[in-house]
């Protein structure tokens, strides 16, 4: 079951894993449904990686309606609860997420994508000590420039992805910018590998993370 420890919170973001709507990019090597199944892996690993940390209550924010019958079956064999992404491009959606759960009373938030295939309990530990000291901030780059998780303590999350330029490979550094500007200061953690491409899943078979 999910634990709560303290009043942090995991936001993992997470689009339904429905066949020709996801991992868009592995169909042609893979088919719609091989991507698909790809993505629900990922996915996996993610909530497991978060809970397995046991370091805050984690969320499950969905990114459409209604929800697929995989993710309420995970949500349900975790203890996860399920929340809705707002409107909004990546970034807004983003800010409205963390800004929510600190509004909640979270002390400090953690939000994640569900991309990376060699997340690990350590890397939200990591991320959780850092932030309890306040004007803090975390971001854990992804190998193709962008980033897999940030972390906060600060309350203006709403202002800090604005004018991101999203999927540009300039995510990491643009978002490392904004962050400097609002005076926090920031750990950059271990990189992490995220599989959007074929490439990115044969260099994971490669590994052995697979």
């Amino acid at each position: 079951m999910n634990s709560v420890h303290g009043h942090n919170r995991i936001i993992i973001f997470a689009r339904p894993p429905r066949p020709g709507q996801c991992k868009t990019r592995l169909i042609p090597a893979y088919g719609s449904i091989g991507a698909a199944r790809i993505y629900r892996g990922l996915i996996r690993r993610t909530v497991q990686a978060a809970v397995e940390s046991k370091r805050a209550a984690v969320e499950l924010w969905i990114s459409d309606t209604p929800s697929h019958p995989f993710l309420g079956r995970l949500a349900s064999e975790f203890g996860l609860v399920q929340r809705q992404q707002r409107r909004g491009n990546l970034g807004q959606r983003m800010g409205q997420a963390m800004s929510d759960a600190l509004r909640r009373g979270a002390g400090s938030v953690v939000l994640v994508g569900t991309d990376a295939v060699d997340l690990e309990p350590l890397d939200f530990h990591t991320a959780f000590e850092y932030l309890k000291s306040p004007d803090r901030a975390v971001l854990q780059p992804s190998l193709d420039g962008g980033y897999v998780l940030i972390g906060l303590n600060h309350t203006p999350a709403a202002r800090l992805n604005r004018g991101i330029q999203w999927s540009s490979g300039l995510e990491l550094d643009q978002t490392r910018r904004r962050l400097l500007e609002a005076g926090l200061q920031i750990h950059l953690m271990r990189p992490r590998l995220d599989i959007d491409l074929p490439a990115d899943l044969r260099r994971a078979k490669r590994a052995n993370l697979l």
